[in-house]
């Protein structure tokens, strides 16, 4: 589960959400548009029962997915409470803007880790394979554009 951190649930929110609606400013130079975004991975593993959290941002989102891990926990019907690690071998990124891809990185090895039965090495998301992935990204929403 992508994690923001909005901690009101009764109204949209968080820096992330701000970013994305009302906050951007389009007049500013790009490096300014943006404020600061809040974004980060929770992977529940049932076998373990533990959720692991994720955060290409050192541990700026820890709070936020304590709170929502201890949510899940009761909405998964889980009877012991779950255990929660912070993962400290995630690569992190240089910049206040990449969270979103990092999480989809992320997400992407760790499915293709349960769905193949492989071992994943989380070093191989850098900034490149970030930028790729983005261009890629783009790429597909172009063409959904296209032929819709």
């Amino acid at each position: 589960m992508p994690v923001n951190n909005n901690s009101n649930v009764q109204e949209a929110g968080g820096t992330h959400w701000y970013e994305c609606t009302s906050c951007v400013d389009l007049r500013l130079p790009a490096k300014k548009r943006f404020l600061f975004a809040s974004r980060s991975l929770l992977v529940y593993h049932r076998p373990e029962n533990s959720f692991f959290h994720f955060d290409s941002w050192s541990e700026n989102n820890l709070p936020n997915a304590r709170d929502l891990a201890g949510v899940m926990g009761a909405a998964l019907g889980v009877s012991d409470k779950p255990a929660f690690a912070q993962r400290r071998d995630v690569p992190q990124q240089h910049n206040g803007f990449d969270c979103g891809m990092y999480v989809m990185c992320f997400s992407e090895l760790l499915c293709g880790q349960y769905l193949e039965d492989r071992a994943v090495d989380l070093s191989d998301v850098t900034a490149e394979f970030v930028a790729r992935k983005r261009r890629k990204v783009y790429d597909l929403i172009i063409h959904l554009r296209e032929i819709m």
